[in-house]
């Protein structure tokens, strides 16, 4: 909500040492593709601090009193529609030429699952390709290899995705305990690993596990 403000927040969180900055996914009066939010892509991608979009988290808050979910279904509904959020603010960057103009920003989306990757994924190829005479800005390379160089997801017991890392590749996928939430692995995780990992090759598992976050956030391994 204000730009200026975030651009010292950036600043200030980064001259402590924090490794990440968190952004709401969403903000619907000021879309992430509009030019507003230039010097702040800027200045986060000269700072090398990596962006965070959790779903749940919005631009606006809310002062109801009342559970905003009272009809039949809307919780379980909402959890999956929720987590389908994250699919904008990667379309947005990517399209939009944000990761094109700044090459050294990086962005995670978190505990959004990957298993919906591959398909947006493939489908910003495609339409780039097919629509290449309406969509503006034309970029120089393919939609998916902007996501797959800046960006990345993820995920705690997510088999669909990791059948897809022919699609996705492994660098971009992040795996999480989301410890100590009710969806999350805790206390089972090392059980959970060995179950949706048990398909993928022991190179993949290592970046995922252990290999992509120590890149993204600078720890010493």
């Amino acid at each position: 909500n204000d730009v200026p403000g975030a651009i010292e927040e950036a600043k200030r969180v980064a001259s402590l040492g924090f490794r990440s900055l968190s952004i709401p996914t969403d903000v619907p009066h000021l879309p992430y593709n509009m030019p507003d939010y230039e010097p702040f892509w800027a200045t986060v991608a000269e700072l090398g601090i990596t962006l965070a979009m959790h779903i749940f988290s919005e631009a606006v808050t809310s002062d109801a009193t009342t559970p905003s979910r009272a009809a039949p279904g809307d919780d379980l509904a909402y959890e999956i529609i929720d987590q389908a959020v994250a699919m904008k603010p990667l379309c947005l960057f990517v399209a939009s030429g944000v990761l094109e103009r700044h090459p050294a920003l990086k962005f995670v989306l978190v505990e959004c699952g990957i298993g919906w990757l591959a398909w947006v994924l493939q489908s910003l190829d495609q339409i780039n390709e097919k629509r290449h005479m309406w969509i503006q800005p034309r970029l120089e390379l393919k939609p998916s290899e902007y996501f797959k160089r800046q960006g990345a997801a993820t995920f705690a017991d997510d088999e669909v995705g990791l059948d897809n890392i022919g699609i996705t590749g492994a660098d971009c996928l992040l795996w999480g305990n989301d410890y100590p939430h009710d969806e999350g692995t805790f206390p089972h995780s090392r059980q959970v690993i060995e179950r949706v990992f048990r398909n993928v090759s022991d190179e993949d598992c290592k970046k995922i596990l252990h290999d992509n976050p120590a890149r993204l956030y600078g720890f010493t391994v």
